[in-house]
C-alpha cells in the first residue's frame, strides 16, 4: 500500500524498490513457521494511479485503456474483437488502425509518454490487474448515461420522457436534467 500524493517524480523514488521486494517474495515465497507459502499478486486502484505508473496519458486522452489499444474514436465499437489489440506494457505494440494497411496510426506510442518507464513490473501484468469497483462503475454509468441520451436525442424523444415524467409526478429537478442533457 502506497499512502503518498500521486506524483510520478515521488513514485520513481519509492516504487521500483517497492517492485524489488514483491518481485523477490513472488519468486521465493513467504516462511511461516516451516510452512512455505507461494503468494499471487494481485495490483487494484484507481485508473488514474494505474495509468501514473505505466507511463500513459489522462484519461480523456486518445489512449485511455491501460489493457489494450482502444482508442478514444473506437470506444463504442463492442463488436471488435479488442483481445486482438492488446496493450503490452513496456513493448511496442498493434492498435486497429497499425493492423489495417489503408490507415496510418496518428501515435505509434498509443498513449504512452516515452520518458516513461513503466513503474508497474513484474509479477504484475495486465490480467493480474483490476480497477476498483467504484472507479469501474462510476466510467461506466458514464458511458451508459451518454449513450441513452444519444439514443433519446436520435429518436427525438425528449417530449415524450417529459411528459412521462410529468405523468408520474416525477420532481421538477429530474425534468430540468432531462432537459438540459438533451
Amino acid at each position: 500500500m502506497y499512502a503518498g500524493k500521486e506524483d510520478r517524480e515521488k513514485l520513481e523514488i519509492v516504487f521500483p524498490e517497492l517492485m524489488k521486494q514483491i518481485h523477490s517474495l513472488s519468486q521465493t515465497g513467504l516462511t511461516v513457521d516451516d510452512k512455505q507459502f507461494e503468494l499471487e499478486f494481485i495490483f487494484c486502484s484507481d485508473w488514474k494511479f494505474l495509468a501514473l505508473l505505466l507511463g500513459l496519458k489522462n484519461a480523456n486522452s486518445i489512449w485511455f485503456c491501460p489493457w489494450c489499444l482502444c482508442s478514444k474514436e473506437y470506444r463504442q465499437a463492442l463488436n471488435l474483437k479488442w483481445h486482438e489489440y492488446l496493450r503490452t506494457w513496456g513493448e511496442d505494440c498493434i492498435c486497429l488502425d497499425c493492423a489495417r494497411p489503408d490507415v496510418k496510426c496518428q501515435d505509434p506510442s498509443h498513449g504512452r509518454n516515452p520518458y516513461c518507464t513503466p513503474l508497474l513490473t513484474a509479477p504484475f501484468t495486465p490480467s493480474s490487474c483490476v480497477l476498483d469497483n467504484f472507479h469501474g462503475e462510476l466510467r461506466t454509468s458514464e458511458i451508459m448515461e451518454k449513450g441513452l441520451f444519444n439514443i433519446v436525442d436520435q429518436n427525438n424523444l425528449s417530449e415524450k420522457l417529459e411528459d412521462m415524467c410529468k405523468d408520474a409526478s416525477m420532481s421538477y429537478l429530474i425534468l430540468f436534467y432531462i432537459q438540459s442533457l438533451t
